[in-house]
């Protein structure tokens, strides 16, 4: 009979474990779990998988670097890595996940595929489901500009990011993390009290779920009025836009109809031009799959804010908006593994310079100039040369997520994500920091929530959200169901929530992602 090595808990450890087995039973939800370990609903959710992976394991530091009781088996290992080379290339843990459980009959969660596959040194596909990446619609000459970063590392610990007010400035370390980012020495940015609404503006909000990896349901005008009485005005809906059902045609020539959905959109940098493309066949590589062969993609313009959309492009395959470029658009085109980029309607291909990271995202400066994220933490002009070197380990992966122009300073926020395996840890950190025009860093902050970067709302000052820590989210958002609203002032150094409109009981809850600014 095989033996077990016995386990002790510490009395944490068996809190935790009766409340995530109250959770995997579905007697409680992840937020209730979340408030009765003091812990944020992500960190919840990150436990409960190792939880899921490992069984009680999970919950003791000291046995750390043995092998767990539930590890896979090596041959099963091979075969998955096999499968994920082969038959499943391109397919994203989640996505691989949901496949070997419907037609080999291997349940795994995905990030037990994730650990395998990066332990087998199978480079990963990441879903690349973004909502708005914001771009100027006029020219702002670089000389002078300055440019604000967010850089993302993991803390390999599995107790996700630390409150702020316990967040002390890093220091140069065997892990890579930087005390201080192109020189400028790294200080923390707090979370202050709550903000109000800002006045004489319009916010756009991106509506959907939280957590369920879906896509965009649509997209909100939210403002107040002079009367301080708050509106919410629908700016994007598909229903709105008068399609059809989406037609699905299965492996085994089975056909459904499923309903039109986003699969991404891009603003200008004042909210009054606006680009969507919508999956109208097949299926579009919602999961960071591989698009069908069948699949469509119809393309919807707005010129006045969203009054007024207009059908724009019906193209083959599966294509999401990524960048204004004057009239034009850039999209990203996923297909065969990979992203390609092309100019929409023209048609341009554009290529990515030598150093890329595979599969990245570019990102448009104002005047639409291309920069292009690499895998270790630089960001390249289309010709080659480097913009700007964020550093930090070479064995760490490094992903710039989003680009916000702030105009009258002429400032640019980006999100960067930085992330690493070390064994059976996950490590992550989270920073922001400015630039001049030229890539010479100004201002370096580290940051302890993960933070969604939407647009610049004044000088030095963005909107945007952030997963905070449960002490400090205020009371009206804790039910919103998705990470804070919030104002990020750089010139303070300050993350502020924002409660109101929010957490009005009829507000939809959610994904709630601040992504834009109309005046």
């Amino acid at each position: 009979m095989e033996t077990r090595e016995a386990i002790t808990l510490d009395t944490q450890a068996q809190q935790r474990l009766m409340v995530l087995t109250h959770v995997m039973a579905g007697e409680l939800g992840h937020e209730e779990a979340a408030q009765v370990l003091r812990l944020s609903v992500r960190q919840t959710k990150r436990l409960l998988d190792r939880y899921r992976d490992e069984g009680a394991q999970a919950f003791v530091h000291g046995n750390r670097g043995r092998t767990p009781v539930n590890r896979v088996d090596e041959g099963i290992r091979a075969q998955i890595v096999e499968l994920a080379t082969s038959t499943y290339a391109g397919f994203n843990p989640v996505h691989l996940a949901e496949t070997l459980a419907a037609e080999v009959g291997l349940v795994l969660s995905a990030r037990t595929l994730r650990r395998i596959l990066v332990a087998a040194g199978v480079p990963q596909v990441r879903t690349r489901r973004r909502r708005s990446a914001v771009q100027s619609g006029y020219s702002v000459p670089l000389a002078g500009v300055a440019l604000a970063f967010t850089l993302v590392a993991c803390n390999g610990t599995g107790a996700g990011p630390t409150p702020a007010a316990k967040t002390p400035t890093p220091s140069p370390s065997a892990s890579g993390t930087p005390g201080a980012i192109g020189g400028v020495p790294v200080e923390p940015l707090e979370v202050g009290e709550a903000a109000e609404f800002p006045d004489d503006v319009t916010l756009i909000v991106e509506t959907g779920c939280y957590g369920c990896d879906g896509p965009t349901s649509g997209l909100l005008k939210v403002y107040r009025d002079a009367a301080g009485s708050f509106h919410r005005d629908t700016l994007l809906a598909v229903e709105q836009l008068g399609l059809g059902p989406r037609v699905v045609t299965d492996a085994t020539g089975a056909v459904t109809e499923e309903p039109p959905h986003v699969i991404n959109y891009v603003l200008s940098e004042d909210a009054s031009r606006a680009v969507v493309s919508v999956c109208t066949r097949g299926v579009c590589s919602e999961l960071g799959g591989e698009p069908s062969g069948d699949a469509q993609a119809t393309l919807f313009r707005s010129l006045d804010g969203g009054a007024a959309w207009e059908q724009w492009g019906t193209l083959d395959g599966s294509a999401a908006p990524i960048a204004m470029q004057g009239e034009e658009v850039l999209l990203s085109r996923y297909e065969a593994g990979t992203s390609r980029f092309e100019v929409f309607p023209g048609g341009e291909a554009i290529e990515a310079p030598a150093g890329a990271g595979s599969g990245a995202w570019p990102l448009a400066l104002p005047e639409g100039e291309l920069l292009w994220p690499t895998n270790d933490g630089r960001l390249l002009y289309s010709d080659g040369s480097v913009f700007v070197e964020i550093g930090g380990d070479p064995t760490h992966e490094y992903q710039v997520t989003s680009l916000t122009p702030e105009p009258w300073s002429h400032t640019l926020l980006f999100g960067l994500y930085e992330s690493n395996f070390e064994g059976e840890e996950f490590l992550e950190r989270f920073y922001l920091f400015t630039t001049d025009g030229s890539g010479h860093v100004l201002r370096a902050f580290s940051v302890a929530f993960l933070p969604w970067l939407g647009a610049a709302l004044g000088p030095g000052q963005f909107i945007g959200n952030a997963d905070l820590a449960p002490e400090r989210i205020p009371a009206g958002l804790r039910d919103l169901g998705g990470p804070a609203p919030v104002l990020i002032d750089v010139e303070a150094g300050v993350a502020r929530p924002i409660v109101a409109p929010f957490s009005d009981p009829d507000f939809p809850k959610g994904r709630d992602f601040l992504v834009g600014v109309q005046r």
